[in-house]
């Protein structure tokens, strides 16, 4: 004998099971869409890793020097930045660090992989140096600030806009 109620329950277990694979088409189809639109340049990826180790090599090798420090000194200031502008290939300005305690010494053009990057240099009434280093990012990410810290220097990273720095010391 079949009830009312014996048929029901079939046609009520196969209406749940369109609605749960329809809550899970859409869920892998919101996922892979947020994969897809996703910049592939991720916090942990070479690139961006080696981008904070170049910075952190130019930081130790110029930061030490006595005379040849920067290639274009403070006193040039607007013609230091707009030659790395140019060169780097994104407009480029030298933070003001006053309030901080450090002064711009100056700064020069380094290789970036198979791009320029800009090296803004910085030092303390101590005579403690920072650098900033800057590159054109194409991905247009925004990472958010990572830390290196190799070869008794700490670097803070990150992509944001257009732009990879490194402020490094």
């Amino acid at each position: 004998i079949v009830t009312a109620t014996d048929e029901a329950i079939p046609a009520r277990s196969s209406h749940r099971f369109w609605r749960y694979a329809a809550a899970a088409a859409i869920f892998v189809a919101g996922g892979l869409s947020g994969y897809l639109v996703t910049p592939r340049l991720t916090l942990n990826t070479p690139a961006l890793i080696q981008m904070a180790d170049s910075a952190i090599d130019a930081h130790n090798i110029y930061s030490s020097e006595k005379l040849h420090v920067v290639e274009v000194g403070a006193d040039q200031q607007d013609h230091l930045q707009g030659w790395l502008s140019k060169r780097v290939g994104v407009k480029l300005v030298a933070p003001d660090l006053k309030n901080q305690g450090f002064e711009l010494v100056g700064g020069r053009l380094l290789p970036s992989g198979k791009k320029t990057a800009a090296q803004f240099m910085y030092q303390d009434a101590t005579g403690n140096r920072v650098s900033l280093y800057v590159t054109r990012d194409e991905t247009g990410a925004d990472t958010g600030y990572r830390v290196l810290e190799e070869n008794g220097a700490r670097a803070i990273y990150w992509l944001d806009g257009g732009y990879g720095c490194v402020v490094a010391g």
